[in-house]
């Protein structure tokens, strides 16, 4: 029973971080906290779906909100969570050998998010 509760909480956790633009958040926040605008303009999506991206990763827990004045920034809650998806690169990139562009896509992503200055 134990087991199947765990299985089922971890599946909804893994669905909320399934869109790529909420990855993308993840990767960004992991260099540092940002606000909106921020992310916005890093990631190059409308002020809107970063709100409400960043609502439900603030309703799951997976980012905190730090007010100052009128400005929001957001951290992540557990920052080794950048770390984790970045390894699923190399898992995804096991299946990929054949397909020379993913690699490269794959590479270029992890060598960019591991970096402290990269850009999205």
């Amino acid at each position: 029973m134990y087991r199947k509760v765990a299985a089922s909480e971890l599946a909804k956790f893994l669905s909320l971080i399934s869109h790529p633009e909420r990855i993308l958040i993840i990767e960004e926040l992991s260099h540092g906290e940002l606000d909106v605008s921020g992310l916005q303009e890093r990631l190059k999506i409308s002020q809107a779906t970063t709100s409400r991206h960043l609502s439900l990763l603030k309703a799951q827990n997976v980012v905190i909100e730090r007010k100052e004045g009128r400005r929001v920034y957001y951290h992540l809650a557990v920052p080794l969570l950048s770390h984790w998806l970045i390894s699923g690169l190399d898992i995804i990139s096991k299946k990929a050998v054949q397909e020379k562009p993913l690699n490269k896509a794959f590479s270029v992503a992890k060598k960019l998010w591991t970096s402290k200055s990269g850009p999205a």
